[in-house]
């Protein structure tokens, strides 16, 4: 009776051993990403600047690249450019900060101020497609790469 009693206790022993180390292997290959928008998170070249007056300007070789709070724009050429980003989804606003200003930032449409934050309003973002507008009413249209 009483090596019947141990085998049960041992049994429940391995038993939450094994349940255990399941769950733990289970939960630590898992990364809990808080994602703002599937479609937003993604790649993306900018293909055209419009100005307030009308003038259309074809930009090539400049992405945003979006994922969780980050913004990282790159160029063909190699230069990237990191800052943190808050997209307000109910609001369809988009905030990035950079840590420096720098008059390069104007090749990807984003003028220099001081601290570096540009502000947009999300007026279109589907899987294909991001066009986002400037306080000053400047375009910037984009597709996703």
């Amino acid at each position: 009776m009483i090596n019947q009693l141990n085998n049960s206790c041992r049994n429940v022993r391995r038993l939450v051993m094994l349940s255990v180390v399941l769950i733990m292997a289970v939960t630590s290959g898992c990364s809990f990403r808080f994602s703002y928008d599937r479609d937003l998170e993604a790649q993306w070249q900018l293909m055209e600047i419009v100005s307030p007056d009308g003038n259309v300007r074809e930009v090539t070789g400049r992405y945003y690249s979006f994922a969780s709070r980050v913004v990282d724009l790159t160029s063909s050429g190699g230069a990237m450019i990191g800052g943190n980003m808050v997209y307000d989804k109910e609001a369809k606003l988009l905030t990035l900060n950079f840590p420096e200003k720098g008059s390069w930032l104007g090749m990807w449409g984003i003028e220099q101020s001081t601290p570096l934050t540009a502000v947009f309003e999300v007026e279109t973002l589907d899987s294909h497609t991001l066009v986002l507008r400037k306080p000053d009413h400047t375009i910037l249209k984009f597709r996703k790469f």
